[in-house]
């Protein structure tokens, strides 16, 4: 008050400590702020990236992902992760109070902060192995919810196999083993993350007894600056305490961190090589050249294939299971690069071509049958608005879905359930080749697309 020339008298003392706290709640205020905008553009940026880079990933390496783990990334781990920046921040925040406080503290008694700022990097010191456990716990807890996501995904997918071979039991019992470890580490988690909040009320009181103890003896014992200095030491010991916590959130957040780290970094590496100089054009033939591949360092599907197809025309494979028909339409569609020779269309490499534009001339329809949770003419226009709802008519028409669609009470808006489980497996089979005929592709890749049907309807299908 001296130093700034401020009469000391009660309406100023009350004056000021009222414009402190005012500008520190402002203050607070606008660093939550700022700190929540933080967060949600960290949390949102970051999804987004999740899904591109994965759904943009080589199918080789989406082959090796198991179901349940991106969701669980995505929707837990980034949140999780994003608490490391509160935390930090928070932290942040009880530090420079702290910092405030002991300048206050030592100004008044030099010896008793120095002692409480040397008893808490002591305590510091005694937490630290404690703080490792806690991040190991934390990480293999965080990979055991990827686990158990896997599980009941998995098996909610193949729920008519479970329940047909009557596996429910062992497929609980599996659960019910992965959710017991899963509560065990996040009891352990708990009781690790108590240990310091417990331990530090019973160290203040042993640090302020002997204080003032001692202070109580000195000649020049005041017993003003004493009470300030011991408010002082319990608000320095609740900012200790504070940044602790802040830590251990911290420590277990770190595990969810480097989960989102290493998804992205991995989906990263294994990015699909999109760009291609050469125009698409198919007027002639697709021709395979010494073709050769094989998965990994195994034995080889493909040795030497030399295959033409005119266009136009069509060209059935057929051969026992595993012999690699359905690896020639993954080359063709580029999901795989051949180990060997050369696949082109009006000889021009196909694999210098543009990706997209590849595939966007490629109507595939695959044995496994994918259906969304939505409605028929939402599951034939398949995420492209530039098909209209005739074009969807004429392709259910082509596909002969058409009547079993207007027999439904809400038609077109029927929805089909997760994955067409409402539907007959033809029914099912015609939706997808509905999907694909309305996209009017140039290369019409059918791997058995049509098992599904009665032989008139494949008869129709294919004429």
């Amino acid at each position: 008050f001296s130093f700034f020339g401020i009469p000391l008298t009660l309406f100023f003392v009350i004056l000021t400590l009222v414009l402190l706290f005012v500008f520190k709640a402002l203050f607070l205020f606008a660093a939550n702020i700022m700190n929540a905008k933080a967060v949600a553009s960290f949390s949102e940026e970051t999804r987004n990236e999740l899904l591109g880079s994965t759904m943009k990933a080589q199918w080789s390496y989406l082959l090796n992902r198991k179901i349940g783990y991106l969701a669980q990334v995505v929707t837990e781990d980034v949140d999780l992760s994003a608490g490391v920046l509160v935390s930090i921040t928070t932290f942040i925040i009880f530090f420079t109070s702290l910092i405030s406080y002991a300048v206050v503290a030592l100004s008044i008694s030099p010896l008793v902060t120095i002692v409480v700022i040397l008893v808490g990097a002591v305590l510091s010191l005694f937490l630290k192995p404690l703080f490792y456990k806690i991040r190991e716990t934390v990480q293999r807890e965080a990979s055991l919810k990827k686990e158990a996501a896997h599980h009941i995904n998995q098996h909610l997918a193949g729920a008519k196999t479970v329940k047909s071979m009557v596996a429910e039991p062992s497929v609980i019992r599996a659960g019910e083993k992965q959710f017991h470890e899963l509560a065990w580490r996040r009891f352990v988690t708990l009781k690790y993350q108590a240990l310091p909040s417990t331990l530090l009320e019973p160290i203040t009181l042993a640090v302020i007894i002997p204080i003032f103890l001692f202070s109580f003896r000195s000649p020049a014992f005041n017993i003003a600056s004493f009470a300030a200095v011991l408010y002082l030491v319990q608000k320095m010991f609740s900012f200790v305490q504070s940044m602790q916590m802040r830590l251990n959130a911290i420590n277990e957040g770190i595990p969810h961190l480097v989960a989102v780290v290493d998804c992205k970094e991995e989906a990263r590496q294994h990015q699909e090589n999109t760009e291609g100089k050469v125009v698409f054009q198919f007027s002639s033939a697709i021709k395979f050249k010494d073709v050769g591949f094989s998965y990994g360092d195994g034995e080889k599907v493909l040795n030497g294939l030399n295959l033409t197809i005119p266009k136009g025309g069509m060209v059935g494979l057929i051969g026992q299971s595993g012999s690699g028909k359905t690896t020639i339409a993954d080359l063709l569609l580029r999901l795989f690069k051949p180990s060997g020779g050369t696949i082109t269309v009006d000889g021009a490499d196909i694999s210098k071509i543009n990706l997209y534009a590849w595939r966007d001339r490629i109507g595939y329809v695959s044995q496994d049958m994918f259906l969304l949770n939505d409605t028929i003419a939402d599951n034939i226009r398949f995420y492209n608005e530039e098909i209209s709802d005739e074009d969807i008519e004429q392709a259910a028409k082509l596909a002969h879905i058409y009547d079993f669609v207007e027999s439904r009470p809400e038609k077109f808006n029927t929805v089909v359930g997760e994955r067409g489980v409402k539907l007959s497996a033809g029914q099912r089979q015609r939706i997808i080749l509905a999907r694909i005929i309305a996209r009017k592709p140039e290369i019409l890749i059918l791997d058995e697309a049509t098992s599904s049907l009665d032989s008139e309807s494949e008869r129709l299908i294919q004429e």
